[in-house]
């Protein structure tokens, strides 16, 4: 049997009395399971394989390598991989298969894995600017949650009120030391040359902490990676409590067989010789002679034709036989079955009929003792229909069916309508369609957390698009493509490509004011006004305040011209030559720490221009961001407004 294996046939029979006969129905049930081995070759092991691929990478440190496009890279590979083999997942059915639940948890693992990293990168890059971490987030994260994943909270390190005094005494003994030893205007000197040292020194070293960041930019890191240790731990605990065997399926055919019984009625029309078969259809060989004409015997007559119509392409009509009346005592039987060619058959049509009938040819009709003849046949229907396709696929279809016939129109014509209403089973489009198209959205409005300045942000964001572009592209299929309206879907799913390319393009914008504002000219007066005043507030990013304590830097070169010029002017005052070559290299080292300064603070810090700059990129993306969240919560209420009414509709 190919893909199923035989396991049994059992069969039952059951009897029905309908009308005045009895139906015998014999019933199999044959019983088969299916081989999975295509299955857990093809399907299990890969979607495996790629899932232990997404739990090692935990182990990559976010700190050196960008694990955020690794991850972006495997949930690209999985999502194609799932709809290159959407042909061996069943479609149809009451439930939803257990493999189908087990692939849409491990996306969601790899999309809750990627929104984490997306997270950690955040605050390993940006946890500086933050504020301190919540007594609430520290006494759960850092102290509950840490020591249950085995990272306890790490011991303060000395703060800087704890080291300046060292630094006093470190200054001060030197001076007295050198007091004794110097004459006074030496000691003056060398004293001020010390200070301004300490001073360099210690503006180099807030300028490095600045790099290394305080210890609440160390405790928002330490929460990161304590939610980090948290998710691999849960990820473990998935990939060990996945059932391991399912119970093979098991599908059961019923085939019916129906045997007429007869049972004894009364009336008269026909005479029959003796109370048989051969004896009635010896008696029913004149009217088989009329087939071929209308069965009436006065032209002006209607022949009411009755349909009976069943969703499941079951066809029945019947009609009276003016030529055709027997006594069922007489003739031993109520009810006849003969070939439909003997008998007169109307040309029942079906207005919107598009196709030729595919359904298999039943050759035999009912005919009774009173004339009434009972024509049951399927019909395979494939019918034009005006579909309205806006909510699809939470869509309620009503279609129109048509009875009619073409050559006896003027004696037989049913005008009335079948209306037919079908509403749309949503679960495959929503399982493979619109839950991996919200993962993809949502993996794009995270990407908004990862900072720019740190992180190629946008080939991150392009590798998205490619994914999504390829999955559109892939479901292309289940999308309708006729209608008189453009369905809701589709005009999210366009949406959301437009917000992914709407980021990139920011991002892109936002990395050219990064890396290049400081060539550019200042901020013209009205996108000051505009986007840094009144967008930069109403997205809770507000103009910085200008930075006065660093605005005045000496100028090491004309620093040390000033000190040779002074040297010179009293160097006839000085004592011996030693303390006259240290106190110029007090003066030289003095110079050179005053350069490193300079040098450290154009590292940090660009000119205001540039700031201003890099202030409106940031305030354009927080406000795009802004926007993310919006179109996806009203989308996300729309969706689920449609389907829980359409569930609702009857």
């Amino acid at each position: 049997m190919g893909e199923w294996e035989l396991l049994d046939i059992t069969s039952n029979d059951h009897r029905e009395q309908y009308k005045d006969d009895y139906i015998d129905e014999l019933i199999f049930h044959v019983r088969v399971r299916r081989r999975a081995t295509l299955y857990v070759v093809n399907l299990l092991i890969p979607s495996c394989f790629l899932i232990t691929v997404d739990l090692f990478s935990f182990l990559l440190p976010p700190q050196n390598v960008d694990r955020s496009s690794f991850k972006m890279t495997l949930i690209l590979g999985y999502t194609v991989f799932l709809l290159i083999m959407n042909d061996l997942l069943p479609i149809t059915g009451n439930t939803i298969p257990l493999i189908n639940v087990f692939f849409s948890i491990c996306l969601a693992l790899m999309v809750a894995s990627l929104l984490e990293t997306i997270l950690i990168t955040n605050l390993l890059c940006g946890s500086a600017d933050f504020s301190p971490v919540p007594r609430l987030i520290r006494v759960i994260v850092l102290q509950i949650l840490g020591r249950l994943v085995c990272m306890p909270q790490k011991t303060k390190r000395p703060g800087d009120s704890e080291m300046k005094p060292n630094v006093v005494v470190a200054q001060q003994k030197p001076d007295d030391k050198l007091s004794g030893e110097m004459g006074p205007v030496v000691v003056d000197k060398s004293l001020q040359e010390l200070r301004s040292l300490g001073k360099n020194l210690q503006a180099i070293r807030l300028q490095v902490e600045k790099l290394g960041g305080s210890q609440g930019s160390e405790d928002w890191i330490q929460v990161g990676f304590i939610i980090d240790r948290l998710l691999f731990g849960l990820y473990i605990f998935f990939i060990s409590c996945c059932p391991r065997k399912v119970k093979p399926a098991k599908v059961l055919f019923i085939f019916i067989i129906s045997v007429l019984m007869h049972a004894p009625c009364s009336s008269v029309m026909l005479n029959c010789s003796q109370p048989n078969l051969p004896s009635l259809l010896e008696a029913l060989q004149p009217v088989f002679n009329l087939s071929s004409i209308r069965p009436v015997m006065n032209k002006s007559t209607h022949t009411i034709v009755s349909i009976d119509f069943t969703l499941v392409s079951i066809l029945g009509v019947r009609w009276r036989n003016e030529f055709v009346r027997w006594d069922p005592e007489q003739c031993g039987t109520s009810r006849i079955t003969i070939p439909r060619k003997l008998l007169w058959v109307p040309d029942i049509v079906i207005n919107e009929f598009m196709d030729k009938n595919t359904a298999p040819f039943v050759p035999y009709s009912y005919l009774y003792s009173d004339g009434l003849v009972i024509d049951d046949h399927p019909v395979r229907v494939v019918s034009s229909c005006n579909l309205d396709i806006y909510t699809f696929p939470f869509d309620i279809q009503t279609c129109t069916l048509t009875f009619n016939s073409y050559i006896y129109r003027p004696a037989l014509y049913f005008s009335a309508p079948l209306q037919v209403s079908v509403r749309r089973r949503a679960t495959l489009y929503v399982v493979n369609l619109l839950i991996p198209s919200c993962f993809l959205i949502t993996v794009d409005l995270f990407s908004f957390l990862l900072p720019p300045q740190n992180i190629d942000r946008s080939l991150f964001k392009m590798t998205l698009i490619l994914g999504y572009t390829v999955f559109l592209l892939i479901m292309n299929d289940l999308l309708p493509v006729t209608g008189n309206t453009t369905p809701l879907i589709n005009v999210f799913l366009c949406l959301c490509l437009a917000l992914m390319a709407a980021s990139l393009l920011e991002t892109i914008v936002i990395t050219n004011l990064l890396c290049g504002s400081v060539h550019y000219s200042p901020v013209p007066h009205w996108i000051r006004v505009f986007v840094l005043h009144i967008l930069g507030r109403l997205v809770r990013l507000p103009p910085k305040p200008r930075d006065r304590e660093d605005t005045v830097i000496p100028n090491p070169a004309a620093q040390v011209s000033s000190l040779v010029a002074e040297d010179s002017e009293v160097s006839q005052q000085k004592g011996p030559l030693d303390k006259e070559m240290v106190w110029q290299e007090l003066r030289s080292l003095g110079s050179d720490l005053q350069a490193i300064c300079l040098q450290v603070k154009q590292r940090l810090g660009e000119s205001q221009g540039s700031e201003d700059w890099i202030q409106v990129g940031f305030i354009i993306d927080r406000l795009l961001f802004c926007f993310y969240i919006l179109f996806i919560s009203v989308s996300f209420i729309t969706i689920t407004i449609i389907w829980m009414q359409s569930n609702n509709t009857s």
